[in-house]
């Protein structure tokens, strides 16, 4: 008898298949896989890395495509704000790991400005190239931060970044200056 790749097997008689069936609900089942929790601060660590990868990939996907298409030349200012608070909260949460971490933040939001300062004089967002490796090493910090991060971390970071950018507006209009209403940049 010649058997090819093409054909299927030989059909299997009913006792076969019953013993097959047997064996394999006798088998035994491996344990699933449990995290040991011993407190409560363990057991929202442990939720909040189980649930929260789909989202942090979602948020930095969509950091991803507003940086690209502000390189290419993008005219939307809602996707510059997008970026700006993102890199605004990144910074508050930055500020609680140390320098490197905010040098770094601080680079990417002089990059944010340039980028301002050229749509505000041509009409379209740019980067330089400084700017745009900048911003690269602030995403993939920012997106090390998220992942490492709690939700309420993060909400406290963006409502600090929000209050600091409300009081240096509220300090630019006391001073006579003009005011944006994208700043891009934290109050020190």
């Amino acid at each position: 008898m010649r058997f090819d790749l093409d054909t299927p097997p030989p059909p299997r008689n009913r006792a076969t298949r019953r013993a097959q069936a047997r064996a394999e609900r006798r088998a035994p089942k491996p344990a699933p896989l449990r995290r040991v929790v011993r407190n409560a601060t363990q057991l929202t660590m442990a939720r909040h890395q189980d649930a929260r990868p789909e989202a942090v990939t979602g948020l930095l996907l969509e950091l991803h495509e507003c940086l690209d298409a502000l390189q290419r030349g993008s005219a939307d200012t809602e996707l510059f704000e997008r970026l700006a608070c993102s890199m605004n909260t990144a910074l508050v949460l930055a500020e609680r790991i140390g320098a490197v971490a905010v040098d770094v933040m601080l680079a990417a939001q002089a990059a944010m400005l340039d980028c301002r300062a050229r749509f505000e004089r041509l009409g379209r967002f740019g980067f330089t190239g400084p700017g745009l490796q900048a911003m690269a090493d602030a995403l993939a910090l920012y997106r090390q931060i998220v992942q490492l991060s709690t939700p309420r971390q993060i909400i406290a970071a963006a409502d600090e970044a929000h209050r600091r950018v409300i009081a240096q507006m509220r300090e630019q209009l006391g001073s006579g200056q003009a005011c944006n209403t994208s700043l891009g940049q934290e109050a020190s």
